[in-house]
């Protein structure tokens, strides 16, 4: 002590106040610490007088009848939604980033869109008063007169939008479906540097992980506004090239959306956690040390406590069942899929060849009376190649964009707990996911033309804990099923027959029920798929058209065959 006694500092002390230690910056006779680490300071010091400013609200509920959404939203939002919105803009408003981690199918991306929004209200409020400096200076004396009127200029810093890139148009849609006069650009392909200086203009810049790694020389020098990841889990290999190029991008505000925050271990959540608030969880050395193994190999419940409470404040996570009450009986999405660049080249080729072969038999008399055949033969290679170019022919080893697409989609259905029907026209496209789930060693049923014991597949999947995956054909499952334990459908590819999709889904959209049901559609972005969809939302008699032997084609003109081949 200063006198020269010694003082004995309680054993406990060590570790009531470990944190603020580790933590803290030392400034000589004080401790600076964070507002990322207030929960330190809160647990320890609220009742002592001292007053911790708006920081405090960060841990108190969210007040439903203060939300106030932004204008301009295109969507009527569930209180749920509302919450997750005015979340996000709390941690804005406080300088702290957030993982907004619901379960799939909730709307991750139209509560992002209203933060977005708001931001995008701020800026508008925020003018800057710029003199008209343009005149030269005549003389010494010759001063530019500063009275001249002043012209205002929109403070507008754009925020980058990080996808994967089987997302990208699926953002796009979103955007133009809940907030179109948001402006926003996609920052890809091979020109796409060109772009750059014309940031600004818009509000969001879309982009995707390879080009953040490839570009991040460029983009790096950029500041945005609002820096948000989609499917986080992307970044969670701390030591990855794409990590350590996410957290380069400069950006006021971070914000993180991932259905599955932690897909492997705790540290999945550190790499996040450090990406929204630099140092929330110290090192990475010191996190393995102090919470990743002491919780993963000990099974630490104190630890394990402890750590939630650094991390809660900046995660929200609600599960399908806990906003049930807030959900309609039945939710249909449709996730585009982009083509592997070798699957599209590929596929252009074909459609071309398919074409030329079919438009020749317009004019040779001979070549028309098999015209309905080569159309019919056309359309399944397209529709097969546009699921994965393996089915058409299996000498072909080319990646398949929508199987990736759905890979990534049923790893987190089934590290989320949830049990999906998947269905399809095409046996073979089920038999790749068969191979994909043993691989997994994930537990399923499998029903189609071939499968005898067909009760003894479906009580598998309804009455075992651990058998979350049905495949389906159409064919075999699309009528005289009761799969009430399916709360996901998954659409694989979509049927000239409408009817037949209904039928599908109502094999686990029951009435009784007490879950709800999402219905995901895959549809292969610039394919046949598309124009099939197209045909479906104009409500045409596709059964009629494509089915009926007495029918078949009969009645299309070449602009319509040209139309589909497009």
């Amino acid at each position: 002590m200063p006198d020269g006694t010694i003082g004995i500092i309680p054993i406990e002390w060590f570790a009531k106040y470990k944190e603020l230690f580790v933590f803290g910056k030392s400034n000589k006779e004080s401790i600076e610490l964070s507002s990322i680490h207030s929960h330190i300071l809160l647990r320890e010091f609220k009742n002592k007088g001292l007053n911790f400013g708006k920081i405090e609200e960060i841990y108190q509920p969210i007040s439903l009848d203060k939300i106030i959404l932004p204008k301009g939203i295109e969507a009527e939002l569930r209180t749920y939604q509302k919450i997750g919105f005015a979340w996000l803009n709390r941690l804005k408003n406080n300088n702290l980033g957030g993982c907004l981690a619901d379960d799939m199918g909730l709307g991750k991306t139209l509560q992002f869109i209203c933060l977005l929004k708001q931001v995008i209200d701020e800026q508008d409020e925020t003018i800057i008063e710029v003199s008209n400096l343009s005149k030269p200076q005549l003389d010494l004396f010759s001063l530019i007169d500063n009275s001249e009127p002043k012209h205002a200029v929109k403070n507008s810093i754009p925020s980058l939008i990080v996808v994967p890139t089987s997302l990208v148009h699926n953002w796009e849609n979103e955007f133009n479906k809940f907030s179109p006069k948001i402006k926003y650009k996609k920052y890809i392909g091979a020109n796409r540097s060109e772009s750059i200086e014309l940031f600004n203009e818009y509000d969001a810049i879309i982009t995707t992980y390879g080009v953040i790694r490839n570009d991040i020389t460029i983009l790096k020098n950029i500041p945005f506004e609002i820096l948000a990841i989609d499917e986080a889990q992307y970044i969670k290999n701390p030591q990855s090239k794409t990590y350590k190029a996410i957290l380069e991008i400069q950006s006021k505000y971070k914000v993180a959306l991932s259905g599955t925050p932690i897909e492997n271990s705790l540290s999945d959540l550190w790499a996040q956690l450090n990406f929204l608030n630099r140092g929330i969880l110290g090192s990475y050395s010191y996190f393995k040390r102090e919470y990743q193994s002491p919780i993963e190999k000990r099974e630490n419940l104190e630890k394990q406590d402890e750590l939630l409470k650094i991390v809660s404040p900046f995660i929200l996570r609600r599960t399908k069942q806990e906003v049930a009450k807030d959900l309609p009986e039945l939710t249909e999405k449709t996730i585009f899929c982009t083509m592997a660049e070798e699957q599209k080249n590929y596929y252009e080729e074909l459609k071309s060849k398919i074409r030329n072969k079919i438009l020749e038999g317009f004019d040779n008399p001979i070549e028309k009376q098999h015209r309905n055949i080569h159309i019919l033969k056309g359309l399944m290679q397209l529709r097969l190649l546009a699921n994965h170019p393996s089915i058409l022919d299996n000498n072909l080893a080319i990646e398949s964009g929508k199987f990736e697409e759905i890979k990534r989609s049923l790893d987190k259905i089934v590290l989320q707990g949830h049990k999906v029907l998947i269905f399809s026209s095409f046996v073979k496209h089920l038999m790749l996911f068969v191979d994909y789930f043993k691989q997994q060693k994930w537990n399923f049923s499998l029903l189609t033309g071939q499968t005898e014991l067909r009760q003894e597949e479906v009580a598998k999947f309804q009455q075992t804990e651990d058998c979350k995956l049905f495949l389906v054909s159409l064919k075999a499952g699309g009528v005289g099923l009761n799969i009430t334990a399916a709360d996901y459908v998954f659409l694989l590819d979509p049927w000239w027959n409408l009817a037949a999709e209904k039928q599908a889904i109502s094999r686990a959209h029951r009435i009784g029920r007490q879950d709800k049901i999402f219905v995901y559609r895959f549809i292969t972005q610039n394919t046949i798929e598309e124009k099939i969809q197209h045909l479906q939302s104009k409500k045409e008699n596709l059964s009629e058209t494509f089915v009926n032997s007495k029918n078949i084609l009969k009645y299309l003109k070449e602009s319509q065959i040209n139309e589909i081949f497009e």
